[in-house]
């Protein structure tokens, strides 16, 4: 896939972002924003599902089986937050260098 280019805003903008650090871009943007929505979607998800199940099986509802149930979406969104934020990282720098070559 072939990176955009930065316009001067962007690169601007990605300047003050950068000379923050790559640590905290990971942390702030990856971690925090994406791997939090990623783990309340992902809570959300289960729960409407065990709300199917329990309205289709008729069972009975439980809000969180365990602690366990809790440290996994926590690991998972924590896992994917990451991810994302080194492969948003390496895709802004990429566009921002290729953007200062021309």
């Amino acid at each position: 896939m072939k990176n955009k280019h930065m316009n001067n805003k962007q690169k601007e903008e990605w300047a003050k972002v950068r000379a923050k650090g790559r640590k905290r871009y990971i942390l702030v943007n990856g971690i925090l924003i994406m791997g939090g929505a990623f783990a309340i979607l992902m809570f959300v998800s289960t729960q409407f599902i065990g709300l199917l199940q329990a309205y289709w099986f008729n069972t009975p509802y439980v809000l969180i089986y365990s602690t366990r149930d809790v440290l996994g979406g926590i690991i998972g969104g924590v896992i994917f937050g990451w991810l994302m934020g080194i492969m948003n990282w390496s895709a802004k720098e990429s566009a921002y260098r290729q953007s200062e070559d021309d």
